[in-house]
């Protein structure tokens, strides 16, 4: 039997971005092994089942003691001789590719979830990520990006094999789907809404680069002109506390609610009336492609991987400055537009059938296969 490794920094990345893949490796006839550090092992590893391989990788690309990771995946490469790794996250591709170049036979895959190189990012990023992604192409067989701007970056610039433009992970829009208008009042019902207001939803981790603040900022003038509107901010993460501390200092507590980590994120995109994303960066932000089947228009930043799911105009807006006073300014105005906001809505489900989880498996089958 054929057999393929995937490599990942972390082993949560099998059951968050791996499914679609594995099913496809699976279908293709590959024993499928999984090398990452198991330290955050989660019950839900069940639902992929994949051998195995714990290696000791960490996050911090200079830290020395990846250097007996490395070494412990040359290992496990030379006993099982893979036919093909597929490797993710910058300190596993970067180690799984040092590796992969020393066997010939196995054919080495890279999906960059986003480069740490980007308009926008800083001269330091630029001077450590891109030389290293640059000269570790032309170790890589196919490289797989999933937005316009890596694209365009590794066509122009990188050595790899081959290179493949892919719609993100795939969603399973079963799951993700419109409410009919009598389902979302029920569901706001349970939670405590009225079928009046006005409910704006980002899911993402409480963090910088998400940049919850300037949204948090912005509602307390949005709140001026529609008391009912309500912001839902769906994560965990470090600035819960600092978020917390904001809301109260700007009055916010009824009209911004912290709902922390959920399981129910398809319903709470059911009973809201738009998505959002501040983010600073991206890849190819799985919150909004979820929003996209779920029919709701989309107000994003203007940055790599949140472009590439909203064109301006039609299925949402592109705020030019990500700065509270923009972002106010662009929600009262479309609270103020249910009719706009219908036609977004309709156009974010067209825009969803590109990226199912049906689509990319079928992409995935192609590029495995080649």
């Amino acid at each position: 039997m054929k057999k393929v490794l995937i490599v990942s920094t972390v082993s949560r990345q099998f059951y968050l971005f791996e499914q679609a893949n594995i099913r496809v490796l699976r279908k293709l006839g590959y024993e499928v092994h999984g090398a990452a550090n198991f330290d955050d092992r989660s019950e839900r590893l069940k639902e992929v089942n994949v051998i195995e391989h714990h290696i000791p990788f960490q996050r911090s690309p200079f830290t020395p003691r990846n250097v007996k990771a490395y070494k412990e995946l040359l290992a496990l490469v030379e006993k099982e001789q893979f036919d093909v790794i597929h490797c993710h996250a910058p300190v596993g591709g970067v180690l799984a590719r040092l590796v992969g170049k020393k066997f010939k036979k196995a054919k080495v895959i890279y999906t960059a979830h986003g480069f740490h190189f980007y308009k926008g990012a800083s001269k330091l990023n630029w001077l450590l990520f891109y030389p290293v992604e640059k000269w570790l192409s032309k170790y890589t067989d196919q490289l797989i990006v999933i937005n316009h701007e890596d694209f365009n970056i590794a066509n122009s610039k990188f050595k790899m094999k081959a290179l493949d433009l892919v719609s993100g992970i795939g969603v399973n829009f079963d799951k993700f789907k419109p409410a009919t208008p009598s389902l979302k009042s029920e569901k706001r019902a349970k939670l405590g809404f009225k079928d009046d207001d006005k409910i704006l939803i980002y899911v993402g981790e409480l963090s910088k680069r998400k940049n919850q603040k300037v949204l948090i900022t912005a509602m307390a003038d949005v709140v001026k002109d529609y008391p009912n509107a309500y912001l839902l901010l769906v994560g965990r993460g470090a600035l819960k506390a600092e978020y917390k501390e904001l809301i109260a200092s700007l009055g916010l507590e009824k009209n911004v609610r912290m709902l922390g980590y959920r399981d129910d994120i398809a319903t709470l995109m059911q009973l809201s009336d738009v998505a959002l994303s501040s983010s600073t960066q991206e890849g190819l932000p799985v919150n909004l492609m979820e929003a996209l089947g779920t029919g709701l228009p989309l107000v994003v930043s203007n940055c790599r991987g949140n472009s590439d799911l909203v064109e301006n105009g039609v299925n949402g807006q592109i705020i030019s400055e990500n700065e509270a006073g923009f972002w106010s300014q662009t929600i009262i105005n479309l609270l103020g537009k249910p009719q706009v906001l219908a036609q977004y809505g309709v156009k974010s489900l067209e825009k969803s059938k590109l990226f199912s989880e049906e689509e990319v498996m079928q992409e995935m089958q192609e590029i495995y296969s080649k």
